[in-house]
């Protein structure tokens, strides 16, 4: 035998063959071997395509990836199979409620606060089995799913444009709701009827799903200039994380600012003889909770920025 026939790669049927002879053992042996821990087999079966790649070469590591990767794409649908059946399942049980809320809506036993939200429940549902429909489809046909702005087409399909506007829809509709229920609280706030800090919560809320909007917004453009080629997978990644660091120090400003409002007002209250000062020591805790997460997300703002800058 010569160094050429040494360095010839494998027959396909040898190949084949070697693939099937390591199914059949690691099968052999899970059936016959006792329970051992998770990171164990792991170990044990990584050890194993080791020596089997030691042993045969280039043909036994070529098996031994296949074997792999054709475990994992079936991991990865077996995942998406069941995410799409539960989220099916949870439609019709939302549904079923929202029937049942409705018709005690109509005999004026339930409020329209609670109507909006079993109807959102139900649009949220729907929203979740689109989505997990569109991971099933696309790990059928790419082995698994990629939601990156810079993630490539799959079979001339845009899986990640796709899943930008499902979820820009559910957060419009979020938004929807809870602006709906903002307008609901002041006029209760006016009359008397809800608190200071219920308002100021609905506005948290509201201020949260303004941005989530604004973001998802932004990260469809950003999406739609990758595929136009305007510019390039490093550049894309750069600008994503850009997204997420303002993203998370816009949300942590508006916390700031809504505790900070009520540390002030019970503040009031303490000084008037209307309330404890064991609240005021509750809110100011939590003003240094968000105080860190303000700072924090300022210093990944400044770092995400810097990365841009030095990639240029």
């Amino acid at each position: 035998m010569n160094e050429n026939t040494l360095r010839e790669d494998p027959r396909p049927e040898f190949v084949e063959k070697l693939e099937w002879q390591l199914r059949t053992a690691l099968r052999r042996r899970d059936r016959f071997s006792l329970p051992v821990a998770r990171g164990a087999s792991r170990v044990a079966l990584t050890a194993s395509l080791v020596v089997i790649s030691l042993l045969c070469g280039a043909a036994g590591a070529v098996a031994a990836e296949r074997y792999q990767d054709g475990l994992q794409r079936e991991l990865e649908l077996t995942q998406a199979r069941y995410r799409v059946e539960i989220a099916r399942f949870s439609l019709e049980i939302n549904v079923e409620r929202m029937e049942r809320v409705s018709t005690l809506a109509e005999r004026g036993l339930v409020s329209r606060t609670e109507t909006h939200g079993a109807e959102r429940t139900v649009h949220d549902a729907e929203l979740e089995l689109a989505l997990a429909t569109l991971d099933l489809d696309e790990i059928g046909r790419a082995g698994h799913a990629a939601d990156s702005v810079d993630a490539p087409l799959v079979d001339g399909k845009d899986f990640v444009k796709r899943r930008g506007h499902l979820r820009l829809e559910r957060a419009r509709a979020t938004y929807e709701g809870i602006r709906r229920e903002h307008e609901e609280l002041e006029l209760l706030f006016d009359a008397g009827v809800v608190s200071s800090p219920e308002l100021r919560g609905i506005e948290r809320a509201l201020a949260e799903a303004e941005g989530e909007l604004r973001i998802l917004e932004e990260r469809l453009t950003l999406r739609t200039r990758f595929v136009n080629g305007e510019i390039d997978a490093q550049e894309a990644r750069r600008l994503e994380q850009r997204l997420h660091s303002r993203r998370r120090m816009e949300s942590a400003r508006t916390a700031y600012d809504l505790v900070q409002g009520e540390v002030e007002e019970a503040r009031r209250r303490v000084a008037a003889g209307l309330g404890g000062a064991q609240r005021v020591r509750e809110l100011e805790l939590e003003l240094l909770r968000v105080e860190a997460e303000l700072a924090i997300a300022r210093l990944e703002a400044e770092l995400a920025e810097a990365g841009r800058d030095s990639g240029r």
